[in-house]
């Protein structure tokens, strides 16, 4: 009797962690789906410009989370290098399919004129989603081929730990920390593999989170996208890679 009362107690513990973890993730994803509707990604039309950047991914190459466009990775950019034109052609849940198909378009494939940087803003929904490893592979060799012929230079990343973020709750934490590790190495591996392309690693165990001192500074108010001052981290990592590059302009 003793032993059914415990299951049972079991039981009622664990349908309750539920229902509040699934209250908890309809609430977030909401404010997610509200932030993203009002999010513009950065752009700046420059006739004649002595530069010219692409910036293409997902929500996190639009700003989503940012109180300002200038506090994304793309305004960022703009502000270090004020004679760029910045085309920005992200959208809300792309992965890297989505992308696949938009670089078929005539306009991105300029010809003797090609970007002097593009930044790839790509693979932090390829990881939450579970995309096949071979064919995340495959779809990211295409485009870093592409962006070996027209950018002079590239810079891809695809997130930071996704695991860490305060939107999973346990068991998906550990469990997306494991798959952004299996992303990362496909990343490692296939970035080297064409001329001009640098993979900007955000990846860092939870030991070394350096937005875990204060979650609500660096995270958006859904707790998955970044806030103005987290792409800040991320537009650090961006920068370093650069110098390390030897790309300058």
């Amino acid at each position: 009797m003793v032993k059914k009362i415990i299951v049972i107690v079991l039981l009622v513990a664990v349908v309750g962690y539920i229902a509040v973890i699934l209250a908890r993730l309809t609430e977030r994803i909401s404010i997610g789906t509200k932030l993203a509707e009002a999010t513009r990604p950065f752009d700046r039309v420059r006739e004649g410009a002595s530069l010219r950047f692409l910036v293409i991914g997902d929500s996190t190459a639009m700003g989503v989370g940012a109180s300002d466009p200038l506090e994304s990775t793309a305004g960022r950019l703009a502000a270090d290098f004020p004679a760029a034109a910045i085309e920005n052609i992200s959208g809300n849940g792309y992965r890297l399919h989505h992308v696949v198909d938009l670089i078929q378009q005539p306009r991105f494939r300029p010809g003797d004129d090609p970007f002097d940087l593009i930044l790839i803003q790509l693979g932090g929904n390829d990881i939450i989603r579970f995309t096949d490893r071979a064919d995340l592979r495959a779809d990211l060799r295409t485009i870093l081929g592409w962006a070996e012929v027209y950018g002079e230079n590239t810079l891809i990343l695809h997130s930071g730990n996704i695991g860490l973020a305060p939107f999973f709750p346990w068991p998906l934490g550990p469990v997306l920390t494991d798959r952004t590790r299996q992303v990362r190495q496909i990343y490692l591996e296939e970035a080297p593999q064409f001329s001009g392309v640098y993979y900007v690693d955000l990846f860092t165990e939870k030991e070394e989170d350096p937005f875990a001192p204060n979650l609500a500074t660096y995270y958006a108010e859904d707790m998955l996208h970044l806030s103005g001052e987290g792409y800040g981290v991320w537009y650090e990592k961006i920068r370093e890679t650069m110098d390390n590059a030897g790309i300058s302009f």
